[in-house]
């Protein structure tokens, strides 16, 4: 007898705690199962975190900065994208669409026939090279502003220093320079770095040609400019051999005077001017190599 009440006294407790348990995982567990669900969905399909890894976007963003993504996002021109090349992420900024017509003169981006404007919400700080000469020696001046320049030439006072419009106004603020000036390349020097993109043209980082960008059922005619220009994205859509012969362009050895585009393409430029990493040195951006647009920054 006292062992059939021992027995359902253990059950009645088991009973109850059951009845507890289960009450305190539909208050707290479902919901919380529910959340980290919801999570992991947004993070697989519409939202991550990036870590900035190089020093391509600097000094608008800063090597370890970490940025929200949005994936799948309309890219718009100056959206900051993460763009996947050899199994590898970066960041830049996207200056042209399908469709646009872009070149560089002087440094200067023209996008559609208007010199192209940076967003300033966010601000934007673009690094470009500048040279600064002085009599004094201010190398501890210069590195206070941690700014990048050349340890070697500034012991002659001169600085071939690499930084934003805001921290260059912010150092010649002292009164010791003698002379600023912004190198740029002329429109006749070749810059062998470019070598991805075209080979033929003489182009460089201050100045290139008229550059269409690529659309989905774009089509062109295949001079030899649009050869150089496009070669790499035909033999990568096709999948077949292009070459030119004089005036005339072949694909698997048999003349073609046009080619249709399959995918939209973009241009993108890095706001550290000086990196190599961007359109002007590898090329255009195939749109599915774009994986989503930053919305904010931590």
């Amino acid at each position: 007898m006292l062992y059939i009440f021992y027995y359902l006294h253990i059950e009645f407790i088991f009973a109850i705690n059951e009845t507890v348990n289960m009450k305190i995982f539909k208050q707290w567990g479902l919901p919380l199962i529910a959340a980290i669900l919801f999570v992991l969905v947004l993070r697989m399909y519409f939202f991550s975190f990036y870590v900035v890894q190089t020093e391509s976007m600097s000094n608008t963003l800063q090597k370890n900065n970490i940025v929200l993504i949005q994936k799948n996002a309309k890219i718009k021109q100056n959206s900051i994208v993460v763009i996947q090349r050899n199994n590898k992420e970066t960041l830049s900024r996207c200056i042209a669409l399908p469709n646009d017509t872009l070149s560089i003169q002087r440094g200067e981006i023209l996008l559609n026939g208007k010199i192209f404007k940076y967003s300033k919400h966010p601000i934007t700080k673009i690094s470009e090279s500048y040279i600064l000469k002085t009599n004094s020696f201010v190398q501890e001046l210069v590195s206070n502003k941690k700014i990048h320049f050349n340890k070697h030439l500034s012991y002659f006072g001169v600085y071939h220093i690499n930084t934003d419009n805001l921290a260059l106004k912010e150092l010649l603020k002292f009164p010791i320079w003698s002379s600023v000036k912004q190198p740029v390349l002329a429109a006749n020097i070749y810059d062998d770095r470019i070598g991805n993109f075209v080979n033929h043209f003489y182009w460089n980082k201050d100045n290139t040609g008229k550059i269409i960008i690529p659309a989905k059922g774009m089509k062109i005619k295949l001079n030899p400019y649009n050869f150089e220009l496009y070669k790499s994205i035909i033999k990568a859509e096709s999948g077949k051999k292009i070459i030119r012969r004089q005036n005339k362009i072949y694909i698997n050895n048999k003349t073609v005077k046009t080619y249709t585009f399959k995918y939209n393409y973009y241009f993108v430029i890095n706001d550290n001017r000086n990196t190599t990493n961007d359109s002007r040195y590898t090329g255009f951006v195939r749109a599915d190599k774009i994986k989503g647009k930053m919305i904010v920054k931590f």
